[in-house]
């Protein structure tokens, strides 16, 4: 039976994670910084916001696939889960503890792979001219992919839209995930990040874009303890992204967003 892993050692094997990403970025001179919540984390708290519960960070789309090539090249306990990775549905990347397993409990697809991770957010280029178009195509595609985990079978208030969707999903499924994995991948590695004037977050939620020179110069700045690398330009980046993120949220929206168990795979290895 698995031995399931509670709040404060989830955040503990997502720290020793970070602290072992930082030093193969240091060591191979890779760009990395903290994103979103936990730049805010940094930021506000030093630290993890106190009510969430993962790390995110960003890295250029061609420093993540060294750092997926450095990954599997060694015997690491982690792994870096990208569009290579049969099954896995996210436009982002995970980097997973090996000796740990994820349950989510929001999607209809398992992603057998998934363990305890730090989400890595890459940032790709954007085209001078037509950029909306380009990001148009990546939204759609995007779309397929998440259609393809979250539907199912799942039922809606909503008759006619359940419909809809359920035929979207049967249509979508008559493809391998793998087709609409490589059509993301190659939308996104078309313009590289370092020759970009503006780049663009496509694997989240956000898709927010930024002038490239914003995340030129990177320092190091507190977290839990240790130090971990952010942009020089976080209140630019914080204030897009939240306003005025040095306000705390009201008390009622300081909860977690996720929706998973973590468990230990081999409780013999405890």
């Amino acid at each position: 039976m698995m031995k399931k892993i509670g709040l404060d050692e989830l955040k503990a094997i997502e720290l020793q994670m970070l602290q072992y990403i930082d030093q193969v970025c240091r060591n191979n001179n890779l760009t990395y910084f903290l994103a979103y919540g936990s730049l805010l984390g940094a930021v506000r708290h030093k630290g993890f916001i106190p009510w969430d519960d993962d790390i995110d960070l960003h890295m250029p789309h061609r420093d993540l696939e060294i750092l997926e090539s450095i990954l599997n090249s060694t015997n690491s306990p982690y792994q870096l889960l990208t569009h290579n990775t049969r099954g896995y549905y996210y436009t982002f990347c995970k980097i997973v503890d090996k000796r740990t397993y994820i349950r989510e409990h929001r999607f209809t697809e398992e992603i057998p792979q998934l363990g305890v991770y730090i989400d890595i957010f890459q940032f790709d280029g954007l085209p001078q001219i037509d950029s909306d178009k380009h990001l148009e195509s990546i939204n759609k595609t995007r779309a397929k992919l998440a259609l393809y985990a979250y539907h199912g079978c799942r039922p809606r208030k909503n008759v006619f839209y359940f419909l809809k969707k359920k035929i979207e999903w049967l249509v979508i499924k008559s493809h391998d995930m793998s087709f609409y994995q490589q059509q993301m991948y190659e939308l996104q590695r078309k313009y590289d990040y370092y020759v970009s004037e503006n780049v663009v977050d496509v694997g989240s939620p956000y898709r927010y874009t930024f002038p490239r020179c914003m995340f030129d110069e990177i320092i190091d700045a507190e977290f839990e303890g240790i130090k971990i690398r952010i942009p020089r330009a976080y209140d630019a980046y914080l204030t897009k992204a939240y306003g005025d993120y040095m306000a705390l949220p009201p008390v009622e929206k300081r909860v977690t967003h996720h929706d998973f168990d973590a468990y230990w795979r081999d409780t013999s290895r405890r």
